[in-house]
């Protein structure tokens, strides 16, 4: 998006120090939007470039996910207007997709769309405590922010395919270095599988998870939980 406006290594210097930790979110959030200034249009945008750009397997997941009986939900510090659809589109339900909502009526509409908690440090580790409301919770993350969450869950997937991020790998109890999300699967519902992945239909990405795991592209897990979020 940033690139679409004509501002994007100005962007591309701000938000890299925020992912890797090495400056606070708080102090970019509002300053990358004045810049960038988007449109409606421009989040539609964007949330199609999330689709055209997902990591591999990544619906896979989620339905395998929740065809063992584990909700997903995402939690993220991007505009809603684009996240929302993206999520959906990957089968998570709207109602389970938490984002920053954009204050199109402000005065300073940027100012007030940073002021939302995920636009700050703390801020999603506060919304899990929410939402997963006492129930253990794995998440699953590339950047400082879910670093900043591992205590608030019961296990923390780190995803280094893209770009990894020495503050997550330090903390994560797994981690994943290919370019597929597939071994979150085994990771959480086990090596031995589970029973319902069969009977769903959803045993591939399993073993496709499992197949990276053994070649040594993923490391680590969580201890299996009960249901939880």
């Amino acid at each position: 998006m940033a690139e679409r406006n004509g501002v994007g290594a100005e962007v591309v210097g701000l938000t890299a120090g925020a992912v890797a930790g090495n400056v606070a979110l708080e102090e970019v959030y509002a300053e990358r939007l004045r810049r960038v200034d988007p449109t409606p249009a421009d989040l539609t945008a964007l949330a199609e470039a999330y689709a055209e750009n997902v990591i591999e397997d990544a619906a896979e997941v989620i339905a395998a996910l929740q065809a063992c009986g584990y909700p997903v939900w995402v939690v993220s510090g991007g505009l809603a207007d684009a996240v929302v659809p993206f999520a959906v589109w990957l089968g998570v339900d709207a109602d389970r997709v938490v984002a920053v909502p954009v204050r199109w009526d402000a005065d300073d509409r940027w100012a007030e769309t940073a002021a939302n908690p995920l636009a700050h440090a703390g801020g999603k580790s506060r919304v899990i405590a929410r939402i997963r409301a006492g129930e253990p919770a794995v998440l699953v993350g590339d950047g400082a922010t879910d670093a900043e969450a591992r205590s608030e869950v019961r296990c923390l997937i780190g995803y280094g395919g893209v770009k990894s991020q020495p503050a997550v790998r330090i903390v994560a109890d797994g981690w994943i270095n290919c370019r597929s999300l597939a071994p979150v699967v085994p990771m959480i519902v086990g090596r031995a599988g589970h029973p319902k992945l069969e009977s769903s239909g959803h045993a591939e990405v399993w073993a496709r998870g499992l197949t990276w795991i053994e070649a040594g592209d993923a490391t680590g897990g969580c201890p299996r939980p009960s249901v939880g979020r």
